[in-house]
């Protein structure tokens, strides 16, 4: 939800500029909003390169996996991974 209304934040902020240029305003670029300069952490279940993963031992892989699908649990609100 975070994500939604940074975009938003960050196009109605592009439509006012553009609107003050087309008046005749003139614009600082330096004073760009605290909302459009902000951005929220990268999601945390995204891929990776599959080269960053190639060194990795097949238990190592494997405790990855089980932290991703324990954090994919709780996101989703289960709490056991039966």
């Amino acid at each position: 939800m975070i994500v939604l209304f940074e975009n938003l934040a960050e196009r109605e902020y592009l439509r006012f500029k553009v609107q003050a240029a087309l008046h005749g305003a003139k614009i600082d670029e330096d004073k760009e909003p605290e909302i459009v300069k902000q951005k929220s952490k990268p999601s945390s279940f995204k891929f990776g390169d599959p080269a960053d993963y190639k060194q990795m031992t097949k238990e190592e892989k494997q405790k990855l996996t089980e932290k991703m699908r324990g954090t994919h649990q709780i996101w989703k609100g289960q709490t056991s991974l039966g």
